[in-house]
This record gives C-alpha cells, sequence and structure tokens, in this order.
C-alpha cells in the first residue's frame, strides 16, 4: 500500500478534454520526508514513516527565529519522545507523523522526500482518509435516518427515539443500540476515488468528489486497495 500525507484545500471545477465539467477537491499531497524505514521480513510488512509539513518556530519582535525548546514549536505540540526523534536523525521536527505498510522491498532511506508524481499518477484511484466535521450533539433522525412519528397534533410522539430495549429476556439495552449523540468528528474513509489531474511543481492533485474533513485538515492518501495503479516507490 503506497500512500501520503496531505492536506485538504477547497473544492473547484475541473473541465476535461470534452468540455465536461467534473467536481474536484484540491488536495496538496507532500512533500513528505522519510523518518523511519523497516524493510519486509518473512513475518512482517515494510514500513514506512512519514512526517508532513515543518513545524514553525515562533518569531520574536526582530523578526527572528527563537533559540528555544521544541515543546513551544508553533502548530502540533510535540512531546518528548517525538522530539527525541527528530534529535536522533537529526532532522526538523514535522507536524503530522503516519505510519504506511507497503508490500516490497525499496531503496529509500531516511532523509529522502517523496512527492505527489512520485507516488500516484493521473487516472488511478486512492482511497483517503480524513476526520469528518464535528456537527455537536444530535437526535435519532438526523444522526441515523429514523422516520420518526406522525406530525399531527397530539401525537406525542414526533422526533423520539422510541423503545430501545425490552422489559424481560434480555432485560438491557444491546450494545450498538442508535441513540442521540455526537454527530461528526469521526475518522472516515472514501474508497476508489479517482485522480483527475496532478501539478508536480505544485504538489496538488485534483479528486473527483468530496473528502471529509474541513480546509485545512490533514488527510491519509493510499493506493485504492480494490483498484490497484500498478506502481512502486519511486518508480
Amino acid at each position: 500500500m503506497k500512500g501520503l500525507i496531505g492536506r485538504k484545500i477547497g473544492m473547484t471545477q475541473y473541465f476535461n478534454k470534452d468540455s465536461k465539467l467534473i467536481p474536484t477537491t484540491v488536495i496538496e499531497a507532500g512533500p513528505c520526508v522519510v523518518l523511519a524505514y523497516e524493510k519486509k521480513t518473512e513475518k512482517k510488512h515494510s514500513k514506512l514513516l512519514l512526517g508532513f509539513e515543518k513545524a514553525k518556530y515562533p518569531k520574536n519582535k526582530n523578526n527572528e527565529k527563537k533559540d528555544i525548546k521544541r515543546k513551544n514549536l508553533k502548530g502540533k505540540r510535540l512531546n518528548k519522545p517525538l522530539m527525541g526523534i527528530f534529535d536522533k536523525l537529526g532532522l526538523e521536527p514535522y507536524s503530522e507523523l503516519q505510519e504506511f505498510r507497503i508490500d516490497i522491498n525499496t531503496d529509500l532511506k531516511v532523509g529522502d522526500i517523496l512527492k505527489a508524481n512520485d507516488v500516484f499518477k493521473e487516472n488511478g484511484f486512492v482511497d483517503i482518509r480524513g476526520k469528518s466535521k464535528g456537527k455537536g450533539f444530535a437526535g435519532v433522525i438526523k444522526r441515523h435516518n429514523f422516520h420518526g412519528g406522525k406530525m399531527s397534533h397530539g401525537s406525542m410522539f414526533k422526533r423520539a427515539p422510541g423503545s430501545i430495549g425490552q422489559g424481560t429476556t434480555p432485560g438491557r439495552v444491546i450494545k450498538g443500540h442508535p441513540l442521540p449523540g455526537q454527530y461528526g468528528n469521526k475518522f472516515l474513509t472514501i474508497q476508489n476515488l479517482k485522480i483527475i489531474k496532478i501539478i508536480p511543481e505544485k504538489n496538488i492533485i485534483l479528486i473527483k468528489g468530496s473528502i471529509p474533513g474541513p480546509n485545512g485538515s490533514y488527510i491519509r492518501i493510499c493506493e485504492s486497495m480494490k483498484k490497484t495503479n500498478g506502481r512502486e516507490y519511486g518508480k
């Protein structure tokens, strides 16, 4: 499984050669740096640890970078184990780290840079995982598409969830029963999304359709598990 870490920028329109309008999502895919690489063995797959988007140092009044502890970096707060990883590698800290499993051994080394056109190709298919927008507390009609009761006057049952269990056997509420609660704010994966266009100089990918998450959020872009692109890292 080949992949990169990216950032959702927003949605736009793309016109193909036949002047057909295609709704697309604009994604900044990489560049990602290889932070760790574990080769494939008989029992384990090859693993890549990638980093995306360098953490920025805050500046002082003279607009100069401060020589301060890394825990005060602007952006994602780095804990001591993460700071130790970057100190050991001798690399700048990155805000987002994710691990990818690959089925083959490659010649990648720590510090190598992976860009969008190194991993993906146009008209290929990818699976994208992101965290959906949080929409707060919601009832069963909005959250689970319940029909609800009659809206007539005096029905006393309009948007209520209804019965949630039995009085005797088993005498409890079954786990996983759809009830009111938080709506959204969870990780979702959209499969088999088509790559319409790649802009290599800007590391931009145009994906047909929409993906979960607000603009500016981190996403995970992987080669489609159901539709392979037939490419390897660095080829």
